[in-house]
């Protein structure tokens, strides 16, 4: 109609390495599939830019729903919502709302464990304790991670610590009394903070503050503690 071709062609062609191959080509504005009755058509192809509903869409596939069980996609672009499958706001499943910035997911566990440095401080003997869970003594040491209180350090880190693996890297000794009639009385740990700490002059690092607590503790003998600082990224 007026010079507008419409319609299909079957060709043969030559490809760049000498091989003929088969072409089927449809010659449309707009190719979709539809109902019997024209009510829905989940499928729609535009060739050029088309005006849809007042709004101006770009050539390409457009699908009302699409259920795809593997996929391989290089590049999304989502102006809505994305979520899963058995997604229950507050309760299951996750759901991304990018139009209003707002993410939400459900018994979802996120992490990276990050060791970014170590170490074993060989403390000796430790000091006893009363009769109640107390801070016994406290320990620091240098890590090799650069930093200073001057300024304040745009990450996270947290630490772990504990006696050096083998029982030949601290004993603890306790009353027999208590250790024959109510053991669980006698109790012990270890519990680390990360402190930036800045010098007068030179290298301005990390430190580990170790602590020991301890209940019913006469002393402890030989302990080395070892500690690992993680960074959360």
């Amino acid at each position: 109609m007026n010079g507008h071709i419409v319609g299909w062609a079957l060709s043969n062609e030559i490809g760049s390495g000498g091989d003929p191959y088969g072409v089927f080509t449809f010659l449309a504005d707009k190719f979709q599939i539809s109902s019997a009755n024209g009510s829905e058509s989940p499928f729609i192809v535009y060739t050029q830019p088309t005006n849809v509903g007042g709004v101006l869409v770009p050539a390409g596939v457009y699908l009302k729903e699409a259920f795809i069980r593997k996929g391989l996609i290089g590049s999304l672009i989502i102006n809505e919502t994305l979520e899963s499958a058995n997604y229950i706001p507050g309760a299951a499943g996750a759901k991304l709302d990018f139009e209003n910035e707002f993410y939400e997911f459900n018994n979802v566990v996120l992490s990276r464990d990050q060791e970014i440095d170590a170490g074993i401080l060989n403390i000796g003997n430790l000091p006893g304790s009363g009769g109640s869970l107390q801070l016994v003594s406290t320990y620091f040491a240098e890590t090799n991670i650069a930093s200073s209180s001057w300024t304040a350090n745009p990450s996270s880190f947290y630490v772990s610590v504990g006696r050096r693996a083998g029982s030949q890297y601290g004993t603890i000794f306790a009353d027999i009394g208590i250790t024959s009639t109510n053991p669980a009385e006698v109790q012990w740990g270890w519990s680390g903070e990360v402190v930036p700490i800045t010098r007068w002059s030179g290298a301005q690092r990390l430190w580990i503050k170790i602590m020991f607590h301890a209940k019913n503790v006469q002393y402890g003998r030989d302990f080395q503690v070892e500690w690992k600082l993680k960074k959360i990224t």
